[in-house]
């Protein structure tokens, strides 16, 4: 069997991670959604907390952005998370080691970005 597509992937998991939160308890509630800048390069790192989540990717006055699930109680140091930026159209390496995140809209949208968590 054929294995699904990154974006039906990604679907299922924000739809799992929804229905656990919404079956937290007061005190599980701990988490919260945390923003990062991504700066515009093919291949993108920045530091953000071990354990955090990726939920999305926007644009936010013109810089992309990621929004990230963090348990601020819970922050035992930072890991390198790498991102890959990829216009449409443009080719993209290693396709199959990246989890879609994604699409983003600059300068009105006439530019096009899609945004990948490389795993």
């Amino acid at each position: 069997m054929a294995e699904k597509p990154a974006y039906i992937r990604r679907i299922e998991q924000v739809a799992a991670e929804r229905e656990r939160l919404e079956t937290q308890t007061p005190e599980q509630m701990r988490s919260v959604v945390w923003k990062y800048v991504l700066p515009l390069e093919d291949c993108a790192s920045i530091d953000m907390p071990i354990g955090c989540k990726v939920l999305s990717a926007g644009v936010q006055d013109e810089q992309i952005c990621i929004w990230a699930l963090v348990d601020p109680s819970d922050l035992i140091g930072t890991a390198r998370y790498r991102f890959r930026i990829a216009g449409t159209g443009r080719p993209i390496k290693d396709s199959e080691h990246l989890d879609f995140i994604d699409t983003v809209l600059l300068m009105g949208g006439s530019l096009v970005f899609h945004v990948f968590q490389v795993g």
